[in-house]
């Protein structure tokens, strides 16, 4: 609705007394500060009627549902348009959707009033909030609660990869850092696991003042005696040995790459929520990063890196995808076919590079995806921009 003279609406009753109930559930601006809709083909996150432990929600029951990290909504998004359907099952109730807070607050205004036995639904606006997810609670009886994503809202403008090529020098805890930018993607290690980005706390302090999401990147590798990291191949040593590597300890190998980027990952400043978390796929290089080649068993160890990783991250509650360069037209001349072949993760997001490219939602489609996830993030490096200053990220 637009907004006339003096910042006002008018309402009209065509005729009769009734009572009005006005809640305020936004608003939108033009100029830099705006945010982008992003329409998609409508999809369901969920059916309490569906699906294993189906269940309907009980009076004053609470369900979080992550979408901003899931799916095709990137973690920068800030808010979501939703189609919300309540089935009334016992008594009349209101069921509220809102950013899922940090702490047990519930707003005042509900989103949709249900009488027993009717079937209710409405379109619901919601920002973002805790872990990327939206707070659905239901204030008496029981309800059936149907969820469909209509699209998202993100920052205008491109983000930044920012991580220890930006530190000052080598060790300091200070950053060079870009001016602007909708967000930024801050990477936890240097170059290869176990090893600390100095200035990473400079860093994701600048990152959480920028309008979208600030997210986390880790390098993951799959070592053995080729790694130019002491410390890798100490790990690599404690769990594999120095025979040849085994699924099983390839991936006691990234779970404790897990457990060291746990023990250092930050709070998000908004919410304080834990952020969405990319894990680096690429290489190998002769320089590093460093995975399994040659023996026939070599892609089963370095799926079971990342299998470890995610696992662990998973069952901490983090969002996680993966980045790696685009699937080529051969399809077959990437790093993520020659790292982990034909891996196919439907369900896990990806964040595609090439570089370089002068714009990055040309790798955005459907097939720039390594691994069939949903592309939600592409990245490029400019020609005139070397790889020591800033890779630049956009929203898909």
């Amino acid at each position: 609705m637009t907004v006339g003279d003096g910042g006002g609406i008018d309402l009209r009753n065509g005729g009769g007394r009734v009572h009005l109930i006005v809640d305020l559930a936004g608003w939108y601006v033009a100029g830099a500060a705006a945010s982008v809709f992003h329409p998609v083909v409508p999809y369901r996150v969920l059916d309490t009627r569906a699906g294993a432990g189906a269940a309907p929600v009980r009076g004053g029951e609470l369900r979080d549902v992550v979408l901003a990290g899931r799916g095709v909504v990137p973690g920068p998004a800030t808010a979501l348009a939703l189609n919300v359907t309540a089935v009334g099952r016992g008594q009349t109730t209101d069921v509220r959707a809102y950013p899922t807070p940090a702490d047990s607050s519930v707003p005042e205004a509900s989103n949709l009033n249900v009488a027993r036995g009717q079937t209710v639904a409405n379109a619901v606006l919601a920002a973002v909030g805790r872990d990327g997810s939206v707070r659905l609670r239901n204030s008496a009886g029981a309800v059936e609660l149907i969820v469909d994503v209509a699209g998202w809202f993100g920052p205008a403008g491109n983000g930044w990869d920012i991580s220890w090529p930006q530190c000052t020098a080598r060790g300091a805890t200070t950053s060079r850092l870009p001016d602007g930018g909708a967000f930024a993607v801050i990477g936890l290690t240097r170059s290869a696991p176990f090893t600390d980005n100095e200035c990473f706390a400079a860093q994701w302090a600048w990152a959480n003042t920028l309008p979208g999401e600030p997210m986390v990147y880790l390098n993951l590798n799959a070592p053995g005696v080729r790694d130019s990291s002491a410390e890798g191949n100490r790990v690599w040593a404690e769990v594999c040995g120095t025979g040849t590597p085994t699924s099983a300890c390839g991936q006691a190998y990234g779970e404790r790459i897990a457990r060291y980027a746990l023990d250092r990952m930050p709070r998000v400043t908004r919410h304080g929520g834990r952020p969405q978390v990319w894990m680096d796929v690429e290489g190998p290089y002769a320089n590093g990063p460093f995975w399994q080649v040659g023996d026939p068993g070599a892609v089963a160890v370095n799926r079971a890196v990342l299998q470890g990783v995610v696992d662990v991250l998973r069952a901490e509650g983090y969002r996680v995808g993966t980045y790696s360069d685009r699937a080529s037209v051969a399809a077959r001349d990437n790093d993520w076919f020659t790292i982990m072949g034909q891996w196919r993760l439907l369900q896990m997001q990806n964040w595609v590079f090439r570089s370089p490219d002068a714009d990055p939602r040309t790798i955005c489609g459907a097939e720039h995806s390594f691994s069939g996830g949903p592309v939600v993030m592409a990245q490029v490096q400019p020609a005139t921009n070397p790889g020591v200053e800033y890779d630049v990220d956009a929203l898909c």
